[in-house]
């Protein structure tokens, strides 16, 4: 039988833009984004579809870089 999960973080991300005119977004800035995560599958022999931790451990791989 499968069952889904739900996960969702916010998170803050920076970048900058290379562009060929004068833009405030050629400089680093930042935004803030929401990370909705939905796994689906069966569970595991520890009764889960997935570590939550393992998630975590991937969004926040994204957080203030």
């Amino acid at each position: 039988m499968k069952r889904r999960i739900y996960w969702r973080k916010e998170i803050s991300c920076a970048h900058k833009l290379n562009l060929p005119y004068e833009s405030k977004c050629t400089n680093l800035h930042g935004h803030n984004y929401l990370v909705e995560i939905w796994v689906e599958g069966k569970k595991n022999k520890q009764g889960m579809i997935i570590d939550f931790s393992l998630l975590k451990e991937i969004v926040m791989r994204y957080d203030h870089k």
